[in-house]
């Protein structure tokens, strides 16, 4: 492999997971909202706030972390696309969520840090192929 396609990959994983940091601020306030304020049950407040992150993750990395790979598809297009490949992310995120929660009786929010990192390499490696291709 040449040296400046790792070099590519590597800043662009650094930018994808400055937005997922982002992301986990924002995943973290909706679940706090939802759960706390609200009373929704757990799973389905993990579910509504890990799908706000996305739609602002997938702005971000839009218009940061991709910017150079839009080539084809329109906006909505790729925020479809986006959509699809994170729903195995958030599968992913709510199995493990589910299990640390219900069988190891971990904190909820402790839970949802590990089902976040769960689904993240999944995101992104699809995301780099699928939604942002050029």
């Amino acid at each position: 492999m040449k040296k400046s396609f790792l070099k590519e990959k590597f800043f662009c994983l650094l930018k994808f997971s400055a937005v997922g940091v982002l992301g986990v601020g924002v995943n973290y306030a909706f679940l706090f909202l939802l759960y706390e304020l609200f009373h929704f049950y757990y799973l389905v407040s993990a579910a509504i706030a890990i799908e706000i992150s996305i739609i602002s993750n997938f702005v971000l990395n839009d218009i940061w972390t991709f910017k150079q790979k839009k080539e084809g598809d329109s906006f909505f297009v790729r925020l479809l696309k986006f959509n699809l490949v994170c729903l195995g992310g958030l599968l992913i995120n709510l199995l493990i969520l589910k299990y640390l929660k219900e069988e190891l009786f971990l904190n909820l929010y402790f839970a949802e840090f590990f089902g976040i990192l769960g689904g993240f390499l999944w995101n992104f490696l699809f995301s780099n192929f699928f939604v942002w291709k050029k």
